[in-house]
């Protein structure tokens, strides 16, 4: 079933068939460097979600649970192990800093599809600190799970 234009072919639980869905998801993009956090509409294709990292390589990560979806964070895959100057921010309840701009789109559960990123901002913003500009470095361990990452950062000196 092709899509008309604007939109992409999906399945809807509610009618349990293929129908067409609307192109336009909530995503929500967090900015440390100019400390915003902010809803956008986007398609969440693999070429939207890079262009609002500002990434060409992607990373994610689950962020939350949100019963009938997930949302995830995307990253750039190299902003904590380039050795460069990033702007940062994490949130209190990790230690790990994210570097750069994230997207969080939200996933559904049952579909597997992207959705609306579910993640209240308010609540976001309750829980973000904002590191500024940092410097961050990566070692790896190696552990009997496999090779385990570790973050460390310092602030850059200006």
């Amino acid at each position: 079933m092709p899509a008309r234009p604007n939109t992409r072919v999906g399945f809807s639980k509610e009618k349990e068939e293929w129908e067409d869905l609307p192109m336009s998801l909530r995503a929500i993009v967090i900015d440390p460097e100019q400390r915003t956090v902010k809803a956008v509409e986007t398609a969440a294709t693999t070429a939207d979600i890079r262009r609002l990292v500002g990434a060409s390589g992607l990373s994610s990560f689950r962020i939350a649970d949100h019963g009938t979806s997930f949302d995830y964070g995307w990253v750039n895959d190299v902003g904590l192990m380039d050795g460069k100057p990033i702007y940062g921010f994490k949130f209190d309840i990790a230690k790990d800093p994210i570097a750069g701009r994230c997207v969080f789109i939200g996933v559904d559960k049952e579909t597997r599809e992207n959705t609306d990123a579910a993640t209240p901002i308010g609540f976001l913003l309750e829980h973000i600190i904002w590191l500024g500009l940092i410097v961050p470095e990566v070692f790896w361990e190696e552990t009997e799970q496999g090779m385990r990452a570790i973050v460390t950062y310092e602030r850059a000196k200006a």
